[in-house]
Order: C-alpha cells, then sequence, then structure tokens
C-alpha cells in the first residue's frame, strides 16, 4: 500500500496542486526515504494542467512557482536545514524541451527581472507544449 506522502507527490507531479501545502510541509529527509530509487517523471500533461490553472485563475502565480521550483529542483524551497538531496525528477523525453521551458520560466515568477508572466506568454507555453504531442 502506498504511503499518504508517495500519493500526495504522484498529486503534484499531475499538476494537481491540492497537495501543494502537505508535501512541501513534509521533512524532506521522509521524501528521500519513501522515493530512494523511485523513477519520477513530470508529464508534459501536468505542466500544461498548471499553465490552464493559471489562466482560469484557478492557480495563482505564487503557486505555480512554488510547484515550478519543486518540480525542478526536487525538494520544497522550504525543505529542512543542512543538506539535502533532491528527488529526482525526469522529464518526459518526448516533451523535454517544452517543459524545461515552461517549468523555468513557471520559476522565474516573482523574480525582480522576469517576474511577471501575462496570459499571452501563458498560452505561448501551452502551446509549445501541445505541440510536441
Amino acid at each position: 500500500m502506498e504511503s499518504s506522502a508517495a500519493v500526495e507527490v504522484e498529486k503534484l507531479l499531475t499538476g494537481d496542486l491540492s497537495s501543494a501545502q502537505v508535501v512541501y510541509g513534509l521533512p524532506h529527509g521522509a521524501l528521500e526515504e519513501e522515493f530512494r530509487g523511485v523513477h519520477l517523471v513530470l508529464q508534459a500533461a501536468a505542466v500544461t494542467r498548471v499553465l490552464y490553472g493559471m489562466l482560469s485563475d484557478n492557480i495563482s502565480g505564487d503557486d505555480a512557482q512554488l510547484w515550478a521550483s519543486f518540480v525542478r529542483r526536487g525538494f520544497a524551497a522550504s525543505a529542512d536545514q543542512g543538506p539535502i538531496r533532491p528527488l529526482r525528477i525526469d522529464y518526459e523525453e518526448k516533451h523535454e524541451d517544452a517543459i524545461v521551458e515552461a517549468i523555468a520560466r513557471l520559476d522565474e515568477i516573482g523574480d525582480l527581472i522576469d517576474g511577471n508572466i501575462g496570459r499571452s506568454e501563458i498560452a505561448d507555453l501551452i502551446d509549445g507544449l501541445l505541440a510536441t504531442s
């Protein structure tokens, strides 16, 4: 039987941000233990889901940025102090370039220089993810 942590991380990797605060609040050591040797893959559909959520105002820029940071780096920004071994999260190979572009851009939300992302840019990122289908 899967642990509740595994279920919550899997939901997060599908672009379901309802589990975000639970996952970000877990001790990173517990996540490391839970997912040691597990192959986690972020699919283009998950990134598209988050982007559509932003377009419909169901996902805030701040929430999208935190999610992008987690799936990009493999740990939550508020993770425990001390050495952290990030979770290995690969990107769907067929869509890797478009996923990398979208995640990098979402992770920039809130930065002084590139901090804002408009609806047309979100639409362009979605188009890039769908074009590789």
